[in-house]
């Protein structure tokens, strides 16, 4: 059994490689074309940097326990994005490592930072990057609708802050926790209840 967790690990983790480098490949190519100054915005990092993206995160991360404690009776709109959490998500990661979730959710902060809020959203506009990055995340359509809300956050944080610093710490920490807390609190639920 514990070989065929590591193998479906070990997929998900070629996968996140070949994903990120594609949309890196592409972000690069783009922006030497276009010349829309990416380097710019991915060298400038600081301590203010990074605590910004840190605070940024909390706000889109206090949704996820929240569905835990059943708020979609209330708001039956976040029942489809609790049901993706534990049929699609929770499989996923249920067995992951610390190192694995680290390593994902660094991956998917960087480079689709890079390509959706560094390169597509200056070509396209906020509005029209986010719903192509939830049409990106699309494992059903709460999900997609969730990513693309979550997308317009980011992009709205890339374009006042005027970097891409804080969106790429705001993003893989939304990851890293929201991962985690899929796998240390989501999971043992789902299996004893």
């Amino acid at each position: 059994m514990a070989s065929r967790e590591s193998t479906a690990n070990s997929r998900l983790l070629k996968l996140e490689l070949v994903v990120a480098a594609g949309l890196l490949a592409v972000a690069m190519g783009w922006d030497a074309w276009r010349q829309l100054g990416l380097q710019a915005s991915l060298t400038t990092w600081s301590l203010a940097d990074v605590s910004l993206g840190l605070l940024a995160a909390m706000p889109p991360l206090l949704v996820i326990p929240l569905l835990e404690w059943r708020v979609d009776r209330y708001m039956p709109g976040l029942r489809g994005l609790r049901q993706s959490m534990h049929l699609v998500l929770a499989p996923l990661v249920g067995r992951m490592r610390l190192a694995e979730v680290l390593v994902i959710s660094a991956l998917a902060g960087v480079s689709e930072e890079v390509f959706f809020r560094g390169v597509l959203q200056r070509e396209i506009g906020v509005l029209l990057a986010s719903l192509i990055f939830g049409l990106f995340h699309a494992v059903g359509l709460p999900y997609a609708l969730w990513a693309t809300a979550v997308g317009s956050y980011l992009g709205f944080l890339a374009q006042w802050h005027g970097n891409l610093s804080a969106p790429i710490v705001a993003h893989t920490m939304i990851d890293i926790v929201g991962l985690l807390y899929i796998r240390h609190v989501v999971v043992p639920r789902l299996k004893s209840g």
